[in-house]
């Protein structure tokens, strides 16, 4: 696709819009044990890679939730080092859960999650140029800031049943992320906030902005009949 364009990179072009790619590979391996004897445990592990200059329905690059309408490929400035490691790539992804029941009625679950940091961007602004904000423009090639840190969470339940004539009254209990984990799972990638100039300007850049959501407690009643 041609367009003529006269902004900022492009005075008095004639643009051709690169073709929108999200390539996503991976090699998934499962394992499952049914329950019997008491327990039951399953799990995955995920090899992957997800790259492009597209996302697709959601950008994570602005914050547009605007499906198949966003500020992608509407000027030239937005596609220069589009192409890179989506913000979704996630390298690894490890997942284990099992349950164990006790014959007096106590059923205890753990659930484990292991996940490779997202890549960092380095962004600029476009706001002088033609009225779009931060996040639509690539500084540097998508995905060249490094990555934010691995993050993991182990989540514990136990459940006590009582039986109540032809029903089940379950007292449960379920601990989100058990350890407290802190880990860091975004952080400020505004690079500048000019409009042309590659330069970093922010100073913030790179530095924490979101962790993981703290160790929470849920109390719970289930009646089954």
């Amino acid at each position: 696709m041609f367009a003529e364009f006269n902004t900022p990179y492009f005075q008095n072009a004639r643009y051709h819009f690169p073709r929108p790619i999200r390539r996503y590979t991976a090699l998934e391996i499962t394992m499952d044990k049914r329950f019997s004897n008491h327990w039951m445990m399953g799990g995955s592990y995920v090899l992957s890679r997800l790259e492009g200059n597209y996302e697709g329905a959601f950008s994570n690059d602005n914050g547009q939730a605007d499906p198949f309408i966003s500020s992608k490929y509407d000027i030239p400035e937005g596609m220069v080092n589009s192409y890179g490691l989506l913000p979704d790539d996630h390298t690894h992804n490890l997942k284990l859960y099992g349950t164990y029941s006790f014959d007096f009625g106590l059923d205890l679950s753990a659930y484990f999650h292991l996940q490779s940091g997202a890549p960092v961007n380095k962004y600029g602004s476009l706001i002088a140029a033609v009225g779009y904000g931060v996040g639509e423009r690539l500084c540097e090639p998508r995905g060249s800031g490094g990555r934010t840190p691995s993050i993991w969470a182990l989540d514990l339940g136990a459940q006590y049943n009582i039986k109540l004539w032809k029903t089940m009254l379950g007292l449960r209990v379920d601990i989100f992320n058990a350890t407290n984990e802190q880990r860091v799972n975004a952080v400020d990638e505004v690079w500048t906030g000019d409009n042309i100039s590659n330069t970093q300007e922010n100073l913030n850049w790179g530095k924490p902005i979101s962790t993981q959501t703290p160790r929470s407690v849920r109390f719970a009643i289930r009646w089954t009949f």
